[in-house]
């Protein structure tokens, strides 16, 4: 039995309208991109919840409108299989948009996963070439970037000695130094073996130079009290500031690995800056 009267239809068309258009909406709105772009499917997939929501939305609010009327009475049994339909529609949409949303963030996880080097967690060398780009496009000769490439002094002694365990933690604790000593905005990445690179911008080269010497004396106290060597573990490091945008990321790594070898060939344990000439091509 279905009452008679326009304010039960505007009512009930009013009330189901309002459900099935917060659901949509809300369903297109998790479907969203999480650091990256939606693919193709899931975009479509959006769009057709958001018009959903929308279009439902829009029939609540003719409810509300005056001289507007819809005896669903009228219908007798129809109204509700028509409110069945609607609503297994929106379960199937949402379902669809909660399946879309896992897939993305299950690819969004893999792509962090093969950016990371899996012993450190560092960036690795593709993450490394993938996001240097825009932070060199912020450099400029006013506010200039550093690049510091790092090295361990007798990395292979620890090998031999202790075991390749044992280097695995010594890169392990070098890389938690690194990621503690990074300034907001600043990159960090394994090239491989025991050699890293620091990005920094917007930065002095005597701020670069502390931040290195900084590094280079924690890891030489740290290395010394987890491992007897015969020669002391420590660092080498070789940096150079970097002020043109459009230069590529290779040429500031051959600048401040010529600097890192004039740092091995004057002792190791030390850190070299490149010489800088602002705001021209080095």
């Amino acid at each position: 039995f279905l009452p008679d009267g326009p304010w039960w239809s505007k009512a009930m068309l009013g009330i189901q309208s309002l459900l099935i258009a917060v659901t949509t909406l809300r369903a297109g709105l998790l479907l969203r991109p999480h650091g990256g772009a939606l693919s193709v499917g899931a975009a479509q997939l959006r769009f057709v919840l958001l018009a959903h929501g929308l279009f439902y939305l829009a029939k609540a609010g003719s409810t509300v409108v005056p001289d507007t009327f819809v005896n669903l009475a009228s219908f007798r049994g129809a109204v509700i299989l028509v409110s069945l339909v609607e609503g297994v529609m929106a379960i199937m949409l949402l379902a669809m948009s909660m399946t879309g949303t896992e897939r993305h963030r299950r690819e969004e996880r893999i792509a962090q996963i093969a950016a990371r080097d899996p012993l450190t967690a560092l960036d690795n060398r593709r993450a490394l070439y993938l996001r240097a780009p825009e932070l060199l496009g912020q450099a400029s000769p006013a506010s200039p970037g550093a690049l510091l490439l790092i090295d361990i002094d007798h990395f292979k002694q620890v090998n031999d000695l202790h075991g390749h365990d044992a280097g695995d933690r010594l890169l392990v604790t070098l890389s938690d130094l690194i990621r503690g000593a990074l300034p907001h905005g600043a990159l960090a990445a394994r090239l491989g073996g025991d050699e890293f690179v620091i990005l920094l911008r917007s930065v002095s080269g005597a701020a670069a130079q502390a931040l290195g010497q900084d590094l280079r004396e924690s890891f030489a106290q740290q290395a010394r009290a987890m491992f007897a060597t015969p020669e002391p573990v420590s660092l080498s490091i070789g940096a150079t500031l970097f002020d043109q945008p459009e230069t590529e990321l290779s040429h500031w790594l051959k600048r401040a690995d010529e600097a890192l070898y004039a740092s091995k060939r004057k002792g190791r344990d030390r850190m070299e800056l490149a010489p800088f000439s602002p705001g021209r091509p080095q």
